[in-house]
């Protein structure tokens, strides 16, 4: 014999095939959220390590402007690199060109820099300014410059405080010369380097 089920009994059993696929609904937008994050998370790491590899080449780009400012200096004589030339990027003073801070330098081509490469193989830009580390303008050895100075016989110390001289600096003749490059490159990677030379 059978018996007819109760309206109740369908109602009950409807209802739970409901929950179940709300439940299924949650634990899916749950794992797409988890599933983001993770991918958000390996691609963050991935430009970063690109970041730094653009930041390093950079850097490494860098030698292109010392290198480029160390021949020129080499090819000059000691009464042409007692004034400024800005043109040429070189300045026969330590406080010109709003000196320092590599990063305040004014770098444009042709009037206070010089640009050692219109681009490199990976779109670096390097400009370079040369500063002379003497006092005043003119000759290194002129009576009142102060020039950072080579190492002094007398004492064995080094200019910026040797010896007995007016100031505490040694004249020399053959002072330092302070390099600062700037290197553009892609993705608005900046990078500065400072050497020094005699």
């Amino acid at each position: 014999m059978n018996y007819p089920i109760p309206q109740s009994a369908k109602a009950g059993r409807s209802g739970e095939r409901g929950i179940v696929l709300v439940v299924a609904l949650i634990v899916l937008v749950v794992m797409a959220l988890v599933g983001l994050a993770m991918m958000r998370q390996a691609t963050s790491g991935v430009t970063i390590a690109g970041n730094v590899a653009l930041r390093q080449n950079a850097t490494e780009a860098g030698d292109l402007g010392t290198e480029a400012a160390m021949a020129w200096l080499a090819g000059q004589s000691v009464a042409y690199l007692s004034t400024d030339h800005p043109a040429q990027g070189y300045y026969a003073t330590w406080g010109s060109n709003i000196d320092g801070d590599p990063t305040k330098l004014v770098y444009t081509p042709g009037t206070t820099a010089v640009e050692a490469t219109p681009g490199d193989a990976t779109s670096n830009r390097v400009l370079y300014v040369v500063h002379r580390l003497c006092a005043f303008v003119g000759l290194p050895d002129a009576i009142g410059q102060q020039c950072s100075s080579q190492a002094d016989p007398d004492s064995g110390s080094r200019g910026g405080g040797a010896g007995n001289y007016p100031g505490g600096i040694a004249p020399a003749t053959t002072p330092f010369y302070r390099v600062s490059a700037r290197v553009e490159g892609p993705k608005n990677t900046l990078s500065f380097i400072q050497v020094l030379s005699q």
